[in-house]
């Protein structure tokens, strides 16, 4: 039930596909959102994109601008000078920023504060994924904090930033960041085939999902899974990127007949019959922000390996009901090749996929489209208490 109408603008970069059941969960407590999407997709990214049509609740805008995009940074920059006026255009009651690392968000933010409207910053940014630690970027970061209401987060690792750069606590939701974990689960049970699972001893099937980027830690992985015998586990890699030619290079000279390149997916099905064939799911990222496909993974009833540096290892994993997998230092040769031989002995002495597919499928985007809610109400009741 609607506590209140509202009239969301929420202001982003792109149109990601695993946004949009976050949307629409929004949208049905909040009562309409508009997304203002800078630009469809990045460079970075080859999804298959469908925009909603028809939808009386969820209205997409993709505006026209200025667009560049640095790769060596994984940064798009956006600048849409039509945005204030088609934000005047819908009037909103409440204003939704995801993040503050481009011009855009900035007009956002000022049409906020210009308009006197609540203003609530979607924050994801964690100190282990921050790149720049002190200067002008971490001023700007200070800036956008003190222009917003309320803040709504990712998780424990990107609250814990906002408290480090001052931010009151009654001023920050923190929220579990999702992806439509029932519908992946559902695709992989689908094409599970339950009897090819291991017992006992036999091959282990590990996996990595993303893009070959340096930040990813995909070289690390590689080098760590050398050490692995090919009798006990296998590799398959899908994903894309710039550092694709290298990295089939290393597996070349290395010999590592137990790894396979499985090329990029586009679709939830398409990436589904990869997690339905896997035994372990391993995210080596040097850098992230999150690591949606975590989510997927143990949505999936993986055993997860997931990096110490990814904002979604201590909600996903070390704060799980449950045992779902272990978090390890990808910088950290030793520690990388102890998780992966660990994780080859616990998958041979069983584990509970059952429990781990419950846990990633309870992360629901109705759920964080709560605590997404939550932080808009708590902004208006910020702004009218400062009035009285």
């Amino acid at each position: 039930m609607l506590s209140a109408p509202m009239r969301v603008a929420l202001v982003t970069n792109i149109v990601a596909p695993y946004r949009l059941p976050t949307w629409r969960a929004l949208a049905k407590r909040c009562g309409e959102v508009h997304v203002f999407a800078c630009a469809e997709r990045e460079p970075n990214r080859v999804w298959n994109v469908e925009l909603p049509k028809g939808e009386q609740q969820l209205k997409v805008h993709v505006l026209p601008g200025l667009h560049g995009f640095m790769r060596h940074r994984d940064w798009g920059i956006h600048f849409n000078p039509g945005l204030w006026y088609a934000m005047a255009k819908v009037r909103p009651t409440h204003v939704l920023v995801t993040g503050y690392d481009t011009p855009s968000y900035w007009m956002a933010m000022l049409y906020a504060k210009r308009q006197g409207i609540p203003l609530t910053l979607w924050w994801g940014s964690h100190d282990l994924s921050s790149r720049s630690r002190r200067g002008i970027a971490c001023a700007v970061r200070r800036q956008a904090t003190s222009m917003a209401d309320t803040f709504v987060t990712y998780g424990q690792l990107a609250s814990q930033q906002l408290l480090s750069l001052g931010v009151p606590p009654n001023r920050i939701v923190t929220g579990i960041n999702a992806v439509d974990a029932e519908t992946i689960g559902r695709l992989v049970d689908n094409q599970r085939d339950h009897e090819s699972r291991i017992s006992g001893t036999g091959c282990v099937r590990f996996l990595f999902v993303g893009q070959f980027l340096e930040r990813k830690g995909v070289r690390e992985l590689l080098e760590a899974f050398s050490y692995v015998s090919p009798e006990a586990a296998s590799l398959t890699i899908v994903g894309y990127g710039p550092l694709e030619a290298e990295l089939r290079s290393m597996v070349a000279n290395k010999g590592m007949a137990n790894v396979h390149f499985a090329g990029r997916t586009t679709t939830l099905s398409e990436a589904a019959r990869y997690y339905a064939e896997a035994d372990v799911f391993v995210m080596p990222s040097l850098v992230e922000v999150w690591g949606l496909v975590v989510n997927e993974a143990l949505a999936s009833g993986l055993y997860a390996l997931a990096s110490n540096r990814a904002g979604a290892t201590p909600d996903l994993i070390q704060l799980a009901p449950v045992e779902v997998g272990r978090s390890f230092d990808p910088g950290d040769p030793e520690d990388f090749r102890d998780a992966l031989l660990q994780a080859i002995e616990r998958v041979r002495s069983g584990i509970d996929r059952q429990a781990i597919a419950r846990w990633g499928r309870a992360n629901t985007p109705e759920r964080y489209a709560a605590k997404i809610h939550e932080a808009l109400i708590l902004a208006t009741e910020l702004r009218n208490s400062r009035r009285c």
